[in-house]
């Protein structure tokens, strides 16, 4: 029986290894490719004729500048954005802890506990944070 499940072991272990490797037939493939090489596996695999090539080339090119000139246009508002969402989020926080001191006064000990754990799921930092939340001065 022992012997049964060690080769079954090695066999998983070879599988899993096998199919973890990457078989450069998938995205990453591609971006790790160098530019000039995957120009000519794009026209190769979608079969272009010459002039369809330059086409091709002549509109990806326009497209890739637009998007960089896009990109480099909103900067400066993603810095203001984000610079902005960080002043709601502090003031919200603020707020939180203001209404959590004057909760604390009016509640025992033992319900401002049972409180501040049934708040947890709700303001933990988002869906899937595993932070605890600020606002919780007791959990830091």
């Amino acid at each position: 029986m022992n012997k049964v499940l060690g080769i079954f072991l090695i066999m998983l272990i070879g599988s899993v290894s096998v199919f973890a490797q990457d078989r450069g037939n998938g995205r990453r493939g591609q971006r790790d490719m160098d530019p000039a090489k995957h120009w000519e596996k794009t026209v190769e695999d979608l079969k272009l004729d010459e002039a369809q090539a330059a086409e091709f080339k002549k509109i990806n090119d326009e497209f890739a500048q637009k998007m960089k000139a896009n990109m480099e246009a909103n900067k400066e508002d993603r810095e203001a954005m984000k610079a902005k969402w960080e002043e709601q989020r502090g003031k919200m926080l603020a707020m939180q802890n203001e209404r959590n001191e004057e909760l604390k006064k009016v509640l025992s000990d033992e319900q401002y506990q049972k409180f501040l754990e049934k708040q947890k799921p709700r303001q933990g930092g988002g869906r899937h944070s595993k932070s605890k939340p600020k606002w919780d001065k007791k959990t830091k």
